[in-house]
């Protein structure tokens, strides 16, 4: 039996995503390493038993107040 861990960031999620893959699949490992901020908040929102839908509304609305603390620097 091995060891599984897997790199989760903003790049593997929007992947995950497109090819149709829900968040179950992105979270089947023994281990993750974070890249990025989104990454470690996708898995806390999966760990409180968000559904996908309600994940990827909470993304949208991470891009948008990221993008919005960058047009107000």
């Amino acid at each position: 039996m091995g060891f599984n861990k897997r790199f989760v960031d903003s790049k593997v999620i929007n992947t995950y995503l497109e090819r149709g893959k829900g968040f179950d699949d992105l979270f089947k490992a023994d281990a993750f390493i974070f890249l990025d901020k989104m990454g470690s908040e996708v898995y806390k929102w999966y760990s409180k038993g968000l559904t996908d839908d309600e994940i990827k509304l909470n993304i949208q609305k991470y891009h948008e107040s990221e993008e919005s603390q960058t047009i107000n620097v």
